[in-house]
């Protein structure tokens, strides 16, 4: 679909629609279908690893699911999701065996659905593990080698459970053997304490940051989570969420951010294409009326380009003249961001430390502003091996925006008030950016050139019918 008939997404509300697994089919065919109209290098991976670019970068994209899609919580779990992948790769074999990958067959569920609803899990768990293997193979060790210094692993036959007592009976070596795994203590398996605030968080129906999961879905990571804390306990939830950033919030953010501006100042392009248009109207009727030649008549073919031409980019939120200068209003919250985040801090500073000085204070705050200043501005390409780490360690700024906390919102965050309270002028000619992601240029320069082109094509067709109406000669 041509971008020039794609209408911005507007503001839209909380979604709390259950992600069905059609649901999930529909968006992944969405994201596919979506591919041949964003550039490769503005692709999902591409703003995950935050190798992109503002206004197109990875906190753009965490902004626009808070402020304009009211999505976050998937975004952050995903990056807590990758980052966890990535750290139960790094664990020493003896820990992963704490934790065994979770078997779908083993989920309790109706037996009307039972059966395709555990071959689904079932090969989402195979695929999860395949992952696993790749990430877990080191090149430098071969079959059976061993590392200088290394213990050698236990095997079956010299492995030994010291969670239970035990036993000088065989019996009861045989009966540690069977249920050792199933009543295994949760305080010794990896990363239990942060699984567990992670599924209170985003799995449980009553978390601050719950995600729009069926009941099945919700069911079966609750059941994992408390045999296992392997990666493949929470893979429903991740195939979800993915499923919902890759066909619906990253084409509406791309598409999104082809707006070089904001609100009042694209309502305020819209009333200037209006008014260049009434006046072109207004001109081509006097010359009508009078008895002048009818190819003067063609000096109102500028005001109709140029107000066709403004009038049809305004449908994307593109402004042609900030275009020009490859300039883009600074969003509300990108306006008000640092002296926020720095007012918090000095906030806290003086209640820690009361009785400093002036001088202390205006110390830190200048610490803080180049601090922020420094995280923003160091915008650097990150391997696909870090990059879930770093990109989920660049979002920390915000406090609301963090892995763990609160419900995402934003009605009470300061720069609220503040742009609220700010005079329509300001609103219009407020603070402009030279913007930095070319790719997101090349994308604005087509919707410029076709918005010129209809509009000259519309102001030549005006043009053209006027020259063939006969004059008044009034005057």
């Amino acid at each position: 679909m041509s971008l020039l008939f794609y209408r911005r997404p507007d503001y839209l509300g909380h979604d709390k629609q259950q992600l069905t697994e059609s649901k999930c089919a529909s968006y992944l065919e969405a994201a596919e279908a979506s591919k041949p109209h964003i550039p490769k290098e503005l692709c999902f991976d591409e703003i995950v690893k935050n190798n992109t670019l503002p206004p197109c970068s990875l906190n753009d994209f965490m902004d626009y699911l808070m402020y304009v899609e009211y999505n976050a919580e998937c975004l952050q779990f995903f990056l807590w999701y990758c980052d966890y992948v990535e750290r139960w790769s790094g664990l020493p074999k003896e820990r992963k065996e704490l934790s065994p990958a979770w078997d779908p067959s083993k989920m309790l569920q109706p037996r009307s659905t039972a059966h395709s609803r555990s071959r689904s899990l079932s090969e989402q768990t195979e695929r999860m593990n395949r992952i696993l293997l790749i990430l877990e193979k080191d090149p430098k060790d071969g079959e059976g080698a061993k590392r200088p210094g290394r213990k050698p692993q236990r095997t079956e036959s010299n492995s030994t459970n010291f969670s239970w007592p035990r036993g000088s009976s065989l019996d009861t070596k045989r009966t540690n053997e069977e249920t050792g795994s199933e009543w295994q203590q949760f305080s010794a398996q990896p990363f239990r304490d942060e699984m567990t605030r992670i599924v209170r968080h985003y799995i449980s129906s009553t978390g601050p940051r719950q995600l729009n999961l069926t009941h099945s879905d919700r069911n079966s990571c609750m059941q994992a989570v408390q045999q296992t804390t392997h990666p493949s306990t929470l893979l429903p939830a991740f195939a979800a969420a993915e499923a919902l950033l890759k066909g619906q919030s990253h084409p509406n953010f791309i598409r999104w951010s082809v707006s070089n501006s904001n609100r009042p100042r694209v309502i305020f392009m819209r009333w200037l294409a209006a008014a260049l248009i009434v006046l072109g109207f207004a001109l081509d009727a006097v010359l009508v009326l009078s008895g002048l030649n009818r190819f003067i008549r063609m000096t109102a073919l500028p005001l109709w380009c140029i107000g066709f031409s403004f009038l049809v980019a305004s449908r994307h939120g593109l402004c042609i003249i900030l275009h020009w200068n490859y300039k883009r209003n600074l969003r509300p919250w990108e306006q008000f961001s640092d002296e926020d985040f720095s007012g918090s801090v000095l906030h806290e500073n003086d209640k820690a430390d009361s009785g400093d000085n002036g001088s202390n204070e205006t110390k830190a705050k200048k610490d803080n502003t180049e601090k922020e200043k420094n995280r923003k501005s160091q915008h650097k390409k990150k391997s696909p091996s870090t990059s879930s780490r770093i990109a989920s360690a660049d979002l920390q700024g915000k406090p609301s925006l963090q892995c763990l906390g609160g419900p995402i919102a934003f009605d009470e965050e300061p720069w609220v008030g503040s742009y609220q309270n700010r005079s329509g002028w300001n609103k219009v000619f407020e603070v402009s950016i030279v913007t930095q992601n070319k790719h997101l240029r090349a994308m604005q320069d087509r919707v410029t050139f076709e918005a010129m082109a209809w509009g000259t094509l519309l102001a030549l067709g005006l043009a053209t019918g006027s020259v063939f109406i006969p004059s008044g000669n009034f005057y």
